[in-house]
């Protein structure tokens, strides 16, 4: 395999390293084949998968969980796991190595004017993190996999220019709040001060796409980067991505599964199942007029923003109320004024039985908090809350755990409620066993819970890591309702989901509401999946609920100007 590097030094290309073709691609990747470890459940993670990407255009890669997607962008990279391999096939990667400026703008990788074509498969760890940054610039799903939380922001940058540039310091600073500018962060010298946990994030998806396209790299590799962000920051991220990437001539390879996000920013589309190309050619080809049936199935998946018809109103009892609940944090400082912030003011619900209600909004819009408050996980400055009619307000850790049984939550993320050294089996019944129910009853319901996930029984003795994404998800949905509540609280539980998975998780929710009776509250910013999903939608912004009402009648008819601006941004709506 090939892929182009930076580090052999300034005077002359290494053995490995030809000149590059006039006209060439910046990526050429053919027939590439990686093995998986053997006992797996088939033999390639990726299997004779072939494209070119050029200079400032974007191939986005999309499939499903388990198709190869994350394994041919870490390829790339040389950030293989140990136990996978490439067995044939190439990918080359075209670098150009331009000495810096006299005047030191932009930062510049050391060397001379070099075209170089580096083969990956023979490059050394060494060389891949000379390449890392100077040669390919890489953006995570989950940005804090690539921030230290220790360090300052500035101070991460900084790495980036010394590794790789000449610049004096303050040529650096220059460009770093330059940077920060163009990837359009309000206070960039305040940015720099702060370190990650203190930005939202978006704030922090953007600082990490400003480190990667900080020294024009070839190619950008973005991983899912806007999954697990609101709309309008979504939107805004994209047009980032494509503007920064066209306007430096960055070859850019976008992973994700979201299909209004290919129809923003792709130029071609590669489609992966199970590791093989089902179909590779341009957007408007694959997303009108797709060849593979496998295409079709993914396109079909797709929720649409039109609501479906309206359900009969819930009319059973009210299962989770509060009326003028507030959060305020107060943030203390040391020789200075404390600060307030106020990130929930006059928040008001009444959640009946059978009914589904969703709360939409962006980042900091307030709408987790809302959650954490309901379910007592935090506990709200102002305001009331009940549990089927008992006010739990200000009740004590002690009678909280006796209650819990009314009211549990589904996290974004499987792995905040699953135990790693835990089987599944342990990790279902824990909460069951922990509110005295007898532990043969406990393993029963968790037998009961696998069927109605569809997961096999036999699979209760297995553990997380041997699951999927969206198989954790459904554990995660079984432990939840192993205590019989009578309400479930989803906080983003399909947003990381590839579409074929989230349409299943969604069927399966609705599904088990019907079957349960159960009350459920939907944390989303996928507009999308609250059409689809939500009889009633309340939408946030600054920590008050600025509009609300029947999802057809919010959806079709958005009286408020925030509602608006949120559904224009949802990718793919034209």
């Amino acid at each position: 395999m090939t892929v182009g590097g930076a580090g052999s030094g300034p005077d002359a290309a290494s053995p490995r390293q030809a000149a590059r073709a006039p006209g060439a691609p910046v990526l050429s990747v053919r027939d590439l084949t990686i093995a998986l470890p053997a006992g797996a459940d088939r033999p390639h993670a990726v299997e004779r998968v072939s494209f070119d990407i050029a200079a400032g255009e974007t191939v986005c890669v999309v499939g499903e969980s388990g198709s190869g997607k994350s394994v041919l962008a870490y390829s790339l990279i040389g950030l293989l796991p140990k136990d996978l391999r490439v067995t044939s096939g190439a990918a080359r990667l075209a670098v150009r190595r331009p000495e810096p400026s006299p005047a030191g703008g932009l930062a510049q990788p050391r060397g001379r004017d070099l075209d170089l074509d580096l083969d990956l498969a023979t490059l050394s760890q060494r060389e891949f993190r000379t390449l890392r940054g100077s040669g390919i610039g890489f953006v995570f799903q989950e940005p804090m996999t690539a921030l230290n939380p220790v360090m300052r922001v500035g101070d991460q940058i900084e790495e980036l220019l010394r590794a790789h540039t000449r610049l004096s310091a303050p040529a650096r600073r220059a460009r770093m709040l330059e940077m920060l500018a163009r990837v359009r962060l309000p206070d960039p010298p305040a940015m720099l001060a702060r370190h990650p946990h203190r930005l939202s994030g978006g704030q922090r998806q953007r600082i990490v796409i400003a480190m990667a396209l900080l020294l024009r790299p070839a190619l950008l590799i973005a991983d899912e980067p806007t999954t697990a962000l609101d709309v309008t920051t979504q939107a805004e991220i994209l047009s980032l991505v494509r503007e920064l990437a066209r306007g430096q001539g960055t070859a850019t390879l976008f992973i994700t599964h979201d299909m209004g996000v290919v129809s923003e920013i792709a130029d071609r589309v590669l489609v992966l199942n199970q590791g093989v190309q089902e179909e590779y050619g341009a957007r408007d080809q694959v997303l009108r007029s797709p060849r593979a049936d496998y295409t079709r199935m993914l396109l079909a998946a797709v929720p649409s923003l039109a609501p479906p018809a309206p359900r009969a109103a819930a009319a059973g009892p009210v299962r989770l109320e509060a009326g003028g609940l507030g959060m305020r944090y107060i943030e203390r400082r040391w020789l200075r004024a404390a600060k307030q912030t106020l990130a929930l003011h006059d928040f008001a619900l009444a959640l009946r039985e059978g009914e589904t209600v969703g709360i939409v909004g962006e980042s900091g819009s307030g709408k987790t908090t809302a959650a954490r408050c309901l379910i007592r996980l935090l506990e709200p400055t102002a305001g009331a809350i009940a549990w089927d009619g008992a006010d739990v307000t200000h009740a004590s850790r002690a009678r909280l755990r006796r209650a819990r049984d009314a009211v549990q939550i589904v996290f974004q993320d499987p792995n905040r409620s699953l135990n790693p050294r835990w089987t599944a089996g342990r990790s279902i019944v824990e909460g069951a066993l922990n509110l005295g129910v007898p532990r043969d009853e406990a393993w029963s319901r968790a037998r009961e819970l696998m069927r109605r996930v569809r997961l096999p029984e036999a699979s209760l003795a297995r553990y997380p890591h041997q699951f999927s994404g969206g198989q954790r998800q459904r554990l995660a949905i079984a432990r939840a309702l192993a205590v019989r509540p009578r309400v479930l609280v989803a906080d983003e539980a399909v947003s990381a989901l590839d579409v074929s998975v989230q349409a299943q998780i969604l069927a399966l929710l609705r599904e088990l509401q019907e079957e349960l009776k159960l009350a459920l509250l939907f944390i989303t910013h996928d507009l999308r999946v609250a059409a689809q999903l939500c009889d009633r939608v309340m939408v946030m912004q600054a920590g008050q609920v600025v509009e609300e009402g029947p999802t057809a009648q919010v959806f079709g008819s958005p009286r408020h100007a925030y509602t608006q601006a949120l559904l224009a941004a949802a990718p793919g709506r034209g």
